[in-house]
C-alpha cells in the first residue's frame, strides 16, 4: 500500500499505520502550514458556514471596551478580566506562554489559579478574589494582583550519561488588592490551541469512556479516568473533554466560561459577573441587566470553533523515519494516553463532523502526572495532579504559528523532550523508558512526535 492509499484508508475505514497518516484532523484536515495554520476553516464548507464562520472569528477577534461605547454589542468588558478579546490568549487560534523572566505580562498569555493549603484559607480567598487571579480592571476597578515569575533549574543525567535540565516555575504575587494568607498557593496555566475543537466534541462520551480504567484493571500502570462535570446546557452530569483538567463538556460550556472568567463577558447562561463578594468596588460597576456576549454571538463563536480545520502533517516524506519513531512512541508507552485515533459520532447535527476518523494523539481522560506537575485547584472530579491528556496533532507547527516551543500546563517544558522527562505518576514509566533509551531512540521518538 502506497501513501495516498494509507492516507485514504486511514480517513474512512479502520485504523492503519497512524504513523503514516498525513490527514490528521479526517475531513476537517488543510494543508496551510503557514503562521495561520491555526486559523484556517475546515475544507469544504458552504456559503452559509462560511458566514457563520467568518461572524465567529471576528468576535474570537474582538477587542472588547468598556460599556458603555459606541461599539454597538462589543463593549461590556470586565470589570475584571484577564484580557480583552480570546485571541489574546489564543494568538493566531494557537497556544500561549508564560512570560519571559523579566518580561512584562501584557505580552504573555495564560491564566492563574489560585488556592490555599488550608480549608480556612480556601474561603478567604473565594471572598476576596475567587477561584482565578485577574491581572486587569476596567477604570474605577482595581486589578487584583500582578504575578511574578521566576524558574529554577533542575538538572538530571540520561542512562547514557548525558545531562539534561528542566526548569520548576517559582510563582508569587505582587501588588494584590485584598490580603491574602500565607499558605497562598499558585498555579499558572497557558492557553490552549483551540483548533479541531469540533472533532473532540463530536466524539460521543461512550467513545472516551472505553479507555478509562480508573482502577488500572490491566495493570499497565495507566489510569486514566474521565472527569464528570455540570452542564449549562445539558441536565445531570457530563463528560468533561475541554480545558486542561476536562473542565467543560461542550464548547458553548467552554465558550461561555472563558467568556467570564477571563473576558468579564456576561451571557444568558452566565449572567452574574465575575466580582467575588467581598470586591465592593467591582461589584458597584457591574452593570446587570442585558448580557455582554448575546446569544447570537456566543452561537456564532461556538460555530467558529467547531469548524477550524487541522493542520496536515508537518512531516510524511520519510516513511522508514516515521516508522521507527511511532515504533518508539509504543513500546516507552506514550500511546497507552495519547492514544492516537478517535472516531466521531455518526449521528452528529453537522455532516461535516459525521463518523470522522481523526488522529489527535489524546485519550481526553484525566492521568494522576504526579508531584512535580501538580496545580492548585479542583475541577469536577479531577484532582490537583490529574490532567486531561493533551492532543499532540499540530505540534510541529507551534514555533511557525505561535514563536514558541513551550509545553504542558504551564510552560515550563522549553522542548518536546522536556516535557517528557516532567511526566510523573502515570507517566513515571513512559519517562523512564525514554530517559534510560539510547540517543537515536529518543531522537527518533521525537522526530515522531514533531511530525504531527
Amino acid at each position: 500500500m502506497n501513501e495516498s492509499e494509507t492516507t485514504r484508508s486511514a480517513m474512512t475505514g479502520p485504523l492503519t499505520a497512524p504513523d503514516r497518516v498525513e490527514f490528521i484532523g479526517g475531513g476537517l484536515t488543510h494543508f496551510d502550514r503557514t503562521r495561520d495554520a491555526y486559523s484556517r476553516p475546515a475544507p469544504g464548507l458552504s456559503v452559509t458556514e462560511l458566514r457563520s464562520f467568518g461572524l465567529g472569528n471576528r468576535v474570537f477577534n474582538t477587542r472588547w471596551v468598556e460599556a458603555p461605547a459606541s461599539v454597538s454589542g462589543f463593549d461590556g468588558l470586565g470589570p475584571l478580566f484577564i484580557r480583552d478579546s480570546c485571541s489574546g490568549c489564543h494568538l493566531r487560534d494557537g497556544r500561549g506562554r508564560p512570560p519571559h523572566e523579566g518580561e512584562s505580562d501584557d505580552l504573555a498569555s495564560f491564566v492563574v489559579k489560585v488556592s490555599a493549603r488550608s480549608k480556612r484559607a480556601r474561603r478567604r480567598l473565594a471572598a476576596e478574589i475567587g477561584p482565578q487571579l485577574h491581572t486587569a480592571a476596567i477604570s474605577g476597578v482595581a486589578a487584583e494582583g500582578i504575578l511574578s515569575l521566576e524558574y529554577v533549574e533542575v538538572s538530571g543525567t540520561y542512562a547514557d550519561g548525558s545531562l539534561y535540565s528542566l526548569r520548576a516555575p517559582v510563582l508569587k504575587l505582587r501588588g494584590a488588592n485584598a490580603k491574602l494568607p500565607r499558605d497562598l498557593e499558585l498555579s499558572l496555566r497557558v492557553a490552549p490551541a483551540v483548533f479541531g475543537l469540533g472533532l473532540i466534541e463530536a466524539v460521543a462520551a461512550s467513545a472516551i469512556l472505553e479507555h478509562a480504567d480508573p482502577d488500572d484493571l490491566d495493570g499497565d500502570g495507566v489510569s486514566g479516568r474521565p472527569n464528570w462535570v455540570s452542564s449549562l446546557v445539558h441536565e445531570g452530569q457530563q463528560v468533561g473533554r475541554f480545558g486542561w483538567k476536562a473542565g467543560a463538556a461542550t464548547l458553548t460550556d467552554q465558550a461561555a466560561m472563558a467568556a467570564l472568567d477571563d473576558i468579564g463577558l456576561t451571557s444568558s447562561l452566565l449572567p452574574r459577573s465575575n466580582c467575588a463578594p467581598s470586591q465592593d468596588s467591582c461589584r458597584e460597576m457591574f452593570q446587570s441587566g442585558q448580557a455582554d456576549l448575546s446569544d447570537r454571538l456566543l452561537d456564532s463563536l461556538v460555530g467558529y470553533l467547531r469548524l477550524l480545520g487541522v493542520p496536515a502533517r508537518t512531516a510524511v516524506g520519510n516513511i522508514d523515519s516515521l516508522e521507527r519513531g511511532y515504533e518508539q512512541f509504543t513500546r516507552m508507552g506514550c500511546a497507552l494516553c495519547h492514544r492516537p485515533a478517535m472516531v466521531t459520532d455518526d449521528t452528529h447535527p453537522l455532516p461535516l463532523l459525521r463518523d470522522q476518523t481523526f488522529f489527535p494523539y489524546s485519550d481526553f481522560l484525566l492521568h494522576d502526572m504526579g508531584p512535580g506537575l501538580a496545580g492548585v485547584s479542583i475541577e469536577g472530579i479531577a484532582t490537583q495532579r490529574e490532567w486531561r491528556t493533551p492532543p499532540l496533532w499540530g505540534i510541529g507547527l507551534l514555533e511557525q504559528v505561535n514563536g514558541h516551543t513551550l509545553l504542558l500546563h504551564d510552560g515550563r517544558a522549553r522542548s518536546i523532550e522536556e516535557a517528557i522527562l516532567w511526566h510523573g505518576g502515570e507517566g513515571k514509566s513512559a519517562r523512564e523508558a525514554f530517559r534510560k533509551s539510547s540517543t537515536a531512540q529518543r531522537s527518533a521518538l521525537v522526530e515522531f512526535v514533531q511530525s504531527l
